[in-house]
This record gives C-alpha cells, sequence and structure tokens, in this order.
C-alpha cells in the first residue's frame, strides 16, 4: 500500500457536485479529508491542512507586524503610563487597514483619516494607538470568536493586531 494519498471518485469523469472528488490517507483513515468540489461554478481543493497552514502563517506575520511597529507599541506602553491609564479600560491597538476586514475596523475607530497619504507616499498605513477596550471588545466579538475571549480573560496590558483579516493578542 501506498502512503500517498489516493483520488476515490465514483465511476464518472466529473463528482456529481454534492458528492465532490475526496484525498484521504490510507495509513490513518481519521485524518482530515481534502475535498475537491464545486464552488461559483469552480473546482476548487478545500484541504484542512493547508487551511491551518495559511492560519499559522497569518498568525506568524501578526507577530512579524508587532516586530515592525516595536517603537509604536513602546511609545504608546509609555503614554499608557504617563496617563495612568488602566488594563480594564484601554488597549494598544496595530490595525492594517490594508484589507477589507481591518478597513472596517480602523473605518470604525477613525472614520475621517485619509489613508491614500500614507499609501502615496510608499508606505504601508498602519492604525497605531490606545483605544478603549470596550470598543475593541464589541469588534472582536463580531469578527473572531477565538481573539475575542482571549482579550476577555486577560487583564493585563494587551496589544491587539489586526492584520489581513488575522487578529492576535500580545502582552505590551
Amino acid at each position: 500500500m501506498s502512503s500517498r494519498p489516493r483520488l476515490e471518485k465514483s465511476g464518472r469523469k466529473y463528482p456529481k457536485e454534492e458528492e465532490g472528488l475526496s484525498m484521504n490517507d490510507e495509513s490513518n483513515s481519521d485524518s482530515p479529508r481534502a475535498v475537491i468540489r464545486k464552488a461559483l461554478d469552480q473546482w476548487v481543493l478545500d484541504d484542512p491542512n493547508v487551511r491551518e497552514l495559511v492560519a499559522s502563517i497569518r498568525r506568524l506575520n501578526c507577530k512579524h507586524t508587532l516586530k515592525l511597529n516595536a517603537d509604536r507599541v513602546a511609545h504608546f506602553k509609555k503614554r499608557f503610563a504617563e496617563w495612568d491609564m488602566t488594563a480594564d479600560k484601554v488597549v494598544i491597538a496595530l490595525i492594517n487597514p490594508v484589507d477589507v476586514p481591518s478597513n472596517k475596523v480602523v473605518r470604525i475607530l477613525i472614520p475621517s483619516y485619509n489613508w491614500q497619504l500614507s499609501r502615496g507616499q510608499g508606505q504601508v498605513p498602519f492604525t497605531c494607538g490606545l483605544f478603549l477596550r470596550e470598543g475593541i471588545q464589541e469588534i472582536l466579538d463580531r469578527i473572531d470568536e477565538i481573539a475575542a475571549a482571549r482579550l476577555r480573560d486577560t487583564t493585563d496590558v494587551v496589544v491587539v493586531v489586526i492584520d489581513f483579516g488575522t487578529v492576535e493578542i500580545f502582552p505590551a
């Protein structure tokens, strides 16, 4: 027996739309199954392993975004201390408004800012600042349940990073 995934089909050249073609590793029948299915009139591969890989890369990108903006985060940590703010009221947020979900968040938080100015200077625009924890919590409740729960469960000062639709919570 080969350890390579095999393609199962029902004897037809193409599967019925509702069936799809599935690939399964014969050595472990409990492994997640990749499925070829029709979506928007195109055949697509739906693979849980690839989805998890992409999610991991996006989480790493959030960590990288935090490192690239460490000076801004340090500035707002200093402001946090100078203005005697408390972690239960305020968070530091770092948001890349390039993709649609992040852009919607930024437009809620800073509705009148012209992001094209930064783009015109060849910069990647980032929103970085102190925001009311309650407002950020409401936004996270709508866009990412796991990150929302992590924010709700922490009592420390945190940095909320939203980058290309992925949300990560880091200690400040």
